[in-house]
């Protein structure tokens, strides 16, 4: 049984690297960005960063809300 199944396995694979090494990504393009579309794809990706990090700080800030009310509430009424 454990064999019927390495070879199984196996196979999948196999199957799985022959498509890849077919299919793979391609040649792509050719001809590189012109100045300008370059400067908007950095810009663009300048955004998203600049988004990432906001929404990480948020993230930081609810999370650090969200611990002192558990820690609140592990002390209880009576707390030292």
């Amino acid at each position: 049984m454990q064999h019927a199944r390495f070879v199984w396995t196996l196979g999948l694979l196999l199957v799985l690297g022959l498509v890849g090494l077919g299919g793979g990504c391609g040649p792509g393009s050719s001809t590189p960005l012109s100045k300008e579309d370059s400067t908007k794809v950095q810009q663009r990706h300048k955004g998203a960063h600049d988004q990432l990090k906001e929404d990480a700080k948020q993230h930081k800030a609810d999370m650090a809300k969200e611990g002192a009310g558990r820690k609140a509430a592990r002390r209880g009424r009576g707390g030292p």
